[in-house]
């Protein structure tokens, strides 16, 4: 997939917007961890902290998380970042069918180009061997034929 220039730098503003927000995130849950370290005593305090600091962690990833999504849905141009992924994913699965698709109504177009390439080198070859006059006759029952054709169509089309 081509990449213009502009996206190459939305992407590395995306990017470096959410590493900004991971490392603020980091950098939150290192001073809380620190006041609550600073600030406990005892088995209490310790409970309290490893409270606040699964709580700490839980935020900083809900944030990273979150301004990722942003980031991805801003790139892609939807709303929201769960519209992205089905979204794609339809469009592989949908693009896959008509690869498939096409592969195999071009398998049945070469098996009737050869089809019809060697019945105009079998009819080639039999018409050498005829002489002018059977190949006039052959002209004349062709245009009967195809005239009984044209009538007999223009009265099933009166029908």
């Amino acid at each position: 997939m081509y990449i213009s220039r502009s996206q190459r730098g939305r992407l590395r503003c995306t990017f470096a917007q959410v590493f900004a927000v991971e490392a603020r995130a980091l950098e939150d849950f290192l001073v809380e961890s620190a006041r609550v370290m600073s600030s406990g005593s005892g088995d209490g305090a310790a409970a309290a902290g490893a409270a606040a600091d699964s709580a700490a962690r839980a935020a900083a990833a809900a944030d990273t998380e979150a301004a990722r999504r942003s980031a991805i849905a801003t790139l892609v141009g939807a709303s929201s970042s769960s519209d992205v992924a089905p979204t794609v994913s339809e469009r592989i699965a949908s693009l896959k069918a008509e690869k498939e698709e096409l592969k195999s109504r071009k398998a049945s177009v070469t098996k009737n180009l050869k089809t019809e390439q060697r019945r105009k080198k079998r009819l080639r070859k039999n018409a050498e061997g005829l002489s002018a006059e059977d190949l006039l006759e052959i002209c004349v029952l062709r245009s009967h034929a195809q005239a009984k054709a044209k009538a007999k169509a223009k009265a099933k089309a009166k029908s």
